[in-house]
Formats: C-alpha cells, structure tokens, sequence
C-alpha cells in the first residue's frame, strides 16, 4: 500500500463538509524533512498523539491521505514528519491546509486528574502555606494543563499542571498547594 493517496476525500468517505472536523491548520512546512507545522484546536489537541494517517484537505477542497512517521507535541505546536513516500511536492502545496477527520473518528479528550473547571478562583500556596495568588485562566494542552496566577503584590506567574509541581488540590478549600516552582514558573518579570 502506497504511503499517501489522492482523491476527491482522501480514501473513498464521504465528500459532505458536516461529516470532517478540522483539527488542526498546517503552518508551515519542511519539504525536505517532510515535516509539517500544525496549529491545533485547542479542542482537539488530543487527536495528534495517536495520529498514525492524516488527512489534508487543501483550500480546492481536494484532500490527500498520507502516513504519518513522527508526531511530536511542543507547547505551542504539533510537529508532523511524513513517511519517506510521501511526496515532497505534495508537502510543498500542504502550507495553509488543513488536517481533518472524520467525526465518527473523533475521540473524547482524555479525562483530567485535576478539576480543572473549578481551579479559576482558587488560592495558590506554597508548601509553608505563603500565598502565591489566585487562579485567573486554566489552559488545556496535549501535553499538560497549566494556570495562571495573579500574584497579590500585581503581575503573574503561568504554572504547569504537572506531579512534580502541585502537591494538593482542595476544592472544598478553594485552595492550590504547590511545592518548589523555580525550575516550572514562568514569571511575566522575567
């Protein structure tokens, strides 16, 4: 079987627009490398850690299928590298395309470990029960979830969501404890 395919919808699915969901737009590309730079949805960030094909759909509506080598997730994109027999111009015509798949294909984003809907509004300590500040946003990211903190004395700090970090969290408290943040923060003073 050929590593990519071109057609009217990739691989014989339907053409109707409703039945594909966008999951992503390709930034950039690197043909030589054949690796793309995709921009997910926010609510489909998911999808790409288990991406084995991708779909394409180009601004014609034309769509190609193409295997997928390498799926690698940074905080701000998902880096695609395509099988050797991909070709390389066919990468070239992939800027400002599209990844889509089908909506029965779709999966439910993994469940978090922490409540992240009740996180904003809630105090942040530090392990000797100093306040840091309070949870204003919660972002959600393939990789993991962060919050940013407005700190009392004005500006804030962004904190990933990770075991190294947080060490308790109390709904009934309204209350974040974090232990040794220097080497995770991201401080808007620095």
């Amino acid at each position: 079987m050929q590593p990519w395919r071109s057609s009217n919808n990739g691989d014989g699915h339907p053409d109707d627009a409703s039945s594909w969901i966008e999951i992503g737009s390709i930034r950039s590309i690197h043909p030589v490398r054949r690796t793309v730079r995709v921009q997910a949805r926010n609510e489909h960030e998911h999808e790409f850690t288990a991406l084995t094909w991708m779909r394409v759909r180009f601004a014609n509506q034309s769509m190609l299928r193409c295997k997928v080598a390498h799926v690698k997730i940074t905080d701000r994109d998902v880096l695609i590298t395509l099988t050797p027999g991909t070709p390389r111009d066919r990468i070239t015509d992939m800027r400002g395309a599209h990844i889509v798949l089908l909506a029965e294909e779709c999966h439910e984003p993994p469940e978090s470990e922490w409540p992240l809907p009740a996180l904003e509004g809630m105090t942040v300590v530090d392990a000797n029960a100093s306040v840091l500040g309070v949870v204003t946003t919660v972002y959600t990211t393939a990789e993991n979830h962060a919050i940013l903190v407005e700190k009392p004395q004005g500006g804030e700090l962004l904190l990933p969501l990770i075991k190294e970090i947080v060490l308790s969290i109390d709904v009934d408290t309204a209350q974040i404890q974090v232990g040794d943040i220097a080497a995770y923060v991201v401080d808007e003073e620095e």
